[in-house]
Order: structure tokens, then sequence, then C-alpha cells
């Protein structure tokens, strides 16, 4: 099976598995990619020191794109989160 289509089964895993994908979406961070399309990610990446604040090429931040996934609305940090107050 090929490692990007899997599910990881722990967070070094998953942290492989998302930076496979990165060459696939260009246009911002891998925090951006995992907002849209691998949200189990998403925290983990936070946990790892990536920045929430960059702005892709459409000007949209990861949290921006965290708030449009309904698999991490229910996140608090995300509920809560705006797009001038993201930490």
């Amino acid at each position: 099976m090929n490692q990007c289509c899997h599910r990881a089964s722990s967070p070094t895993a998953l942290a492989s598995a998302t930076l496979l994908l990165l060459p696939l979406f260009a246009a911002g961070t891998v925090l951006h990619y995992a907002a849209l399309h691998i949200p189990r990610a998403f925290p983990l990446l936070l946990r790892l020191g990536a920045d929430p604040e960059v702005r892709d090429a459409e000007g949209k931040t990861p949290m921006d794109y965290a708030r449009e996934n309904p698999a991490l609305q229910p996140w608090e940090r995300v509920r809560m989160s705006t797009s001038h107050d993201i930490r």
C-alpha cells in the first residue's frame, strides 16, 4: 500500500505522511495542507511548532482553513479563533 494513503498509527507516522504530501500543495505550508486535507495532523503540527499565522498565495492562514473544515470545527482552539486572534 502506498505510504501516503494508509492511516498513520503514531504522531511520527502521521507527520511523515503529511510531509510526503507536501509537494502536492505548493501554495501553502504543511499546516495549510493539514487544515484542508488531514485534520488529524493539524493539532499535532501546531504542537510541533508549525506557524498558524503564515499566509498562503490566497492570503489565508491555516486557521482560516481550519475554521472552514467541519472535522476541525469541534476543536476549541479553532472555534475560539478569529482571523485576527490565532494564538
